[in-house]
């Protein structure tokens, strides 16, 4: 049986977050351990609070990192912490209105195939 305050905790909508690359990177940042280290715990303790979302804007900066390696760890990242990307997000909200109004009411979710990368 849950408590109350479990009961409370799980009805309650996570607050949205938008991340910038920066913060992302700071995933990743060995030449600034402190703030890497508080990244790092907020990701791994804290991340789940929230919905999490990244912009094109967002995933454009990190396929146009030059160093391979650095560029993958910080995909991987946006997969493993689950950050959703905010177009898409738009985007389903949009259609499912428009669903809504013409009587279709089955749920609906739109992803790229980035995203799908994420689930193998």
């Amino acid at each position: 049986m849950l408590s109350k305050a479990t009961e409370n905790t799980s009805l309650m909508k996570k607050v949205r977050i938008y991340l910038d690359t920066s913060v992302i990177n700071f995933l990743f940042a060995d030449d600034a351990p402190e703030k890497r280290d508080v990244t790092r715990k907020f990701f791994e303790r804290h991340i789940t609070r929230y919905e999490a979302f990244i912009s094109a804007v967002v995933l454009d900066e990190i396929n146009r990192t030059k160093v391979p390696a650095k560029r993958n760890r910080l995909l991987e990242a946006t997969f493993k912490y689950g950050l959703k990307q905010l177009a898409n997000v738009n985007k389903e909200r949009r259609v499912l209105a428009i669903n809504h109004q013409k009587g279709y009411f089955y749920p609906l979710r739109i992803t790229t195939p980035l995203e799908e990368m994420g689930d193998e």
